[in-house]
């Protein structure tokens, strides 16, 4: 049986695991929902090396205790759509309405025959439907949000970060809003679903079951538009031009662009209110083509309903495309400041694309009030983090003065503090142990590496660790010959720093001790 946990993901889509329920292990498959393709074992492997309960055997993450990790971890079971049992889905579950009533028990499952003729037949639900493709579709309805709410509060109490978590923390801070706009597509495409469909199909043709072909059809209309993979990543025209050439977009005719990408991707729902006839959608099945035809006329009491559903999921996919799509131009270079990233920047970078005179700003203007995103502070964000290689390079500077020793090349500057940090990533390593439920790691990053050329600090611990470091240059006496003094400077600026991150490590689990060390350690 296959199975999946809402947070332990890859790319934002879900790690399927099969589970043997002999042993009540779980073994990693190296593929990820709705998506068949094998991902990089050694990459995921590092991953699953933070998660408490996983284990890598033979090169292979194995969850040996289910019954234990799934109290941390709740599982989804995925069923084969042709499955006639119940899904059981411990996690969307939680906050997916129910179709079932006392006047018409749906049940989730696909349409089956009863032996009871007090019972009416029942039909697939939502969840049922998307099982092949949970991390395209309901991995939205606010998976995704909370996790990653979750990260940013975990990275805005970092003090410091790695290269990788650089990236992370300028995803997570562009996911924001857009995780939100994803979960209000999918709780337009539920209700559609189960306001819309599931009512009209418990009654078409007797309520008789429906074809395997009529329900991937829908799991295919989902996931058409949920998916930003094709049409809503592409470069306009009028983008392409602005990208290339400079020349300024024009915001309304650009949106008419992004607006035809969205009615093709919600075409599979929009044919219910058209007046085109099935044959027109190129399906090639004509016993699906005429399934179709024949419940578009049985559907037409819930035409009004449906068409107000699809305009606001026509707006949003517009939204969600846009954003998508202008915010993965936002690379590092857009909040780098010098050898430092300020996170701040940008957060207001993302903010202002959604408020100025852009294509995003106008397609956000055109949804309804309850659509609207809240702004954000920039409290709840994390700010400007500092190169510690470039914190070293300028101790080391203010120490060759306080030597009155000649300036060094920017070569060996950079030998000498490049030392420093392949010692410090080996010594925050050991703290960690890679592991994000370690202790250290509320405060270090547990994805630091001993490859990594550089490491960054919070503005809190920057100025410490800048003051403590000022210690080095009155201090340090002035050994002969270039290389033992910056041998013997090299090793008490390691000394220094790991003396003030064990001193604030230990605070952290000491809460009665808050006052931060800036006066600096005696190595």
């Amino acid at each position: 049986m296959r199975i999946y946990f809402s947070d332990i993901t890859f790319q934002d889509l879900p790690v399927i695991f099969t589970y043997d329920s002999m042993t009540k292990s779980a073994i990693c498959t190296y593929t990820v929902g709705g998506n068949n393709l094998s991902i990089n074992k050694d990459q995921l492997n590092t991953l699953m090396l933070s998660i408490t309960g996983v284990e890598i055997i033979d090169n292979i993450a194995v969850i040996k205790d289910l019954e234990t990790f799934r109290k941390e971890h709740p599982f989804n079971t995925i069923v084969d759509s042709t499955d006639h049992s119940v899904l059981h889905n411990s996690f969307f579950s939680k906050s997916s309405p129910s179709l079932t009533s006392k006047d018409e028990p749906f049940v989730k499952g696909e349409v089956t025959s009863s032996s009871s003729s007090n019972l009416k037949p029942t039909i697939v639900s939502l969840d049922t439907l998307l099982t092949n493709c949970p991390g395209e579709t309901l991995v939205y309805e606010g998976g995704l949000k909370r996790n990653n709410e979750t990260n940013l509060k975990r990275l805005n109490s970092l003090k410091v970060y790695s290269p990788e978590t650089i990236n992370l923390t300028a995803q997570v801070i562009k996911n924001t809003d857009y995780y939100v706009l994803r979960e209000w597509q999918m709780q337009l495409i539920r209700q559609i679903h189960e306001e819309v469909i599931a009512p009209a199909m418990s009654t078409f043709k007797g309520g008789q079951a429906t074809p395997k072909y009529v329900l991937v059809y829908f799991e295919t209309c989902i996931r058409s538009i949920m998916s930003n993979s094709t049409y809503n990543l592409m470069d306009t025209a009028f983008e392409h031009n602005y990208l290339v050439e400079g020349e300024p977009i024009p915001v309304e005719e650009n949106y008419q662009v992004r607006s035809n990408y969205a009615k093709v991707m919600l075409k599979g729902f929009m044919f219910f209110l058209s007046d085109l006839p099935a044959e027109s959608l190129g399906l090639n099945n004509l016993e699906l083509e005429q399934w179709l035809n024949e419940f578009k006329t049985h559907i037409t009491v819930h035409k009004n309903k449906l068409q107000s559903l699809l305009e606001d999921l026509f707006k949003l996919t517009i939204c969600s495309g846009l954003m998508d799509h202008d915010y993965k131009l936002l690379d590092a270079a857009s909040f780098i400041q010098g050898e430092n990233y300020d996170f701040s920047k940008l957060h207001t970078i993302t903010k202002a694309i959604q408020m100025k005179h852009t294509t995003l700003a106008y397609a956000l203007s055109k949804l309804p009030p309850n659509y609207r995103l809240q702004g954000h502070s920039v409290e709840g964000f994390p700010h400007r983090v500092y190169s510690l290689k470039q914190t070293l390079k300028y101790a080391l500077e203010e120490s060759l003065k306080a030597n009155a020793r000649k300036p060094l090349s920017e070569t060996v500057m950079e030998e000498c503090s490049q030392t420093i940090i392949e010692s410090l990533c080996h010594e925050f390593i050991s703290m960690t142990n890679g592991s994000i439920r370690s202790e250290a790691a509320k405060l270090i990053s547990h994805t630091i590496k001993s490859s990594d050329t550089d490491l960054y600090l919070c503005d809190e611990w920057f100025k410490a660790i800048s003051a403590c470091l000022k210690n080095v240059f009155m201090e340090s006496s002035s050994p002969r010959g270039q290389n033992k003094f910056l041998e013997k400077w090299g090793r008490e600026v390691c000394s220094l720093i790991m003396g003030f991150v064990r001193t604030e490590s230990e605070k952290l689990q000491a809460p009665d001790h808050t006052e931060l060390n800036t006066k600096g350690i005696t190595p």
